[in-house]
């Protein structure tokens, strides 16, 4: 493999990670092409200050923080539909 083909395979592989990083990433700033960030996130999964279990504490946060979102919409909603079923009776 000639230094053109090795070149070609580090720019594919960064590009990888960076897409992948920036869609892991819990925050979109922590990019690692962000020409203004000067400290790298802990959460961040190309920084070599990368901590797995704050970035796992993010992610579940965040999910939770969602489906209980969610939970809370249907929540109302079902009891506006019990407010009117009963009212119907």
């Amino acid at each position: 493999m000639d230094t053109d083909d090795e070149t070609l395979l580090d720019e594919k592989a960064r590009r990888t990670r960076d897409l992948l990083a920036s869609f892991y990433s819990p925050i979109p700033s922590a990019s690692s092409n962000n020409p203004f960030s000067k400290h790298a996130s802990p959460d961040d999964i190309n920084s070599s200050s990368f901590q797995p279990d704050q970035y796992m504490k993010i992610m579940v946060h965040a999910i939770l923080v969602f489906y209980f979102s969610r939970l809370n919409a249907i929540l109302v909603s079902f009891t506006m539909m019990n407010v009117s079923v009963i009212s119907l009776r």
